[in-house]
């Protein structure tokens, strides 16, 4: 079976987010959906989604067009001169040593609750913005709602193409 890009949101890759949190994988969540903020910012270009050299582009632009509209302090933190810019220490900590670098901090609810942590808000002892899974996880999905509602605007080549050849297992 083979996916468009709606399809693909749809089915492949909000249902496994969610069943990777629901089953205790939450930890790699984070980094998957970062990835998938530069994929939001990927459908918005006019490159092929396979052309290399535009991962801070593509991940910023979806921060701005995307993740912004779904809680504005995404935008304080998608800046390069930003200690907290999510870019390079969510992004490419998550997707280069599988653990953020910089000034970003990982939390799920439960823990954060508990702590009196806010999702976005800059943590009180160790100067870092906090990202608690399950809102960090909402706005991504909100922000792929608002994906799918663009692309009969969007007009590049690669949106009308099957996105994911044959289904994951």
């Amino acid at each position: 079976m083979s996916h468009t890009l709606a399809g693909f949101v749809d089915d492949v890759l909000l249902p496994q987010l969610r069943a990777m949190v629901q089953h205790g994988a939450g930890y790699l969540a984070y980094g998957q959906i970062a990835v998938g903020i530069e994929f939001l910012g990927a459908c918005r270009d006019s490159h092929d989604f396979d052309q290399q050299g535009h991962s801070k582009c593509r991940f910023e632009r979806g921060i701005t067009d995307y993740m912004a509209k779904v809680d504005t302090r995404y935008a304080t933190y998608n800046n390069s001169a930003s200690p907290y810019y999510l870019y390079k220490h969510l992004r490419c900590g998550m997707a280069h040593l599988i653990r953020p670098q910089g000034k970003v901090g990982l939390i799920g609810k439960g823990n954060a609750d508990a702590s009196g942590l806010k999702h976005l808000d800059k943590h009180p002892t160790y100067d870092a913005v906090v990202l608690v899974l399950e809102p960090f996880l909402e706005d991504f999905e909100k922000a792929c709602q608002m994906l799918k509602a663009d692309i009969p605007t969007l007009t590049h080549a690669k949106i009308s193409q099957v996105f994911l050849p044959v289904s994951p297992a």
